[in-house]
């Protein structure tokens, strides 16, 4: 699915709004595409992205040492993260796995 999250990240991302300055969780964020459309986009938001594999979360987190952008392994349905982190949350092609 990586170059279908190439191509659709821009669109995702203008279509959520994300705006400088914020906290963008990633959903299901894959190999990061956008997750670092994000960051390239951004000159502040920071944006984590969680993906269940571990391969695609140290193939994305290779991509990037901007201390803006992390990856972590984790299962959406089971989040360990605090309410209202995050001024947007996206997910590009995750949601029929969920």
């Amino acid at each position: 699915m990586g170059r279908w999250s190439q191509r659709l990240a821009p669109a995702l991302v203008e279509y959520s709004e994300v705006t400088d300055g914020g906290a963008v969780l990633d959903i299901g964020t894959g190999i990061g595409a956008v997750a670092l459309f994000v960051r390239n986009a951004t000159a502040t938001t920071r944006v984590l992205g969680i993906d269940l594999s571990p391969e695609y979360v140290a193939y994305a987190s290779a991509k990037s040492a901007d201390a803006r952008l992390r990856f972590e392994v984790g299962d959406a349905q089971a989040l360990h993260l605090p309410d209202a982190s995050f001024d947007r949350t996206t997910s590009i092609l995750v949601l029929n796995f969920v």
